[in-house]
């Protein structure tokens, strides 16, 4: 969902004296624009869909594909219902 492989914001050294609006109106530059009519979870099922076995979590201990963390997803909003927690 986002190819945008650079270092976070929070990865970034703090510029001598720069201001907090001023380091994210520097990290926006290059912000990928989006859909404004649709929530993430649509464009993360549309990615799903596209590429179901690229790797959309890569961590220290390994890989998780787009398919495996929608199914993970899936499994604990199923959970989740099933505590009939209310609204």
């Amino acid at each position: 969902m986002v190819a945008d492989l650079s270092p976070g914001l929070a990865d970034s050294p703090p510029s001598a004296g720069a201001e907090p609006r001023q380091l994210l109106a520097e990290r926006r530059e290059g912000a990928a624009e989006f859909p404004q009519d649709k929530c993430v979870c649509e464009l993360f099922e549309t990615q799903v869909e596209r590429t179901p076995n690229a790797d959309a979590l890569v961590y220290i201990k390994g890989e998780v594909s787009y398919r495996e963390l929608d199914n993970q997803a899936i499994r604990v909003a199923l959970h989740l219902r099933s505590l009939d927690l209310g609204q």
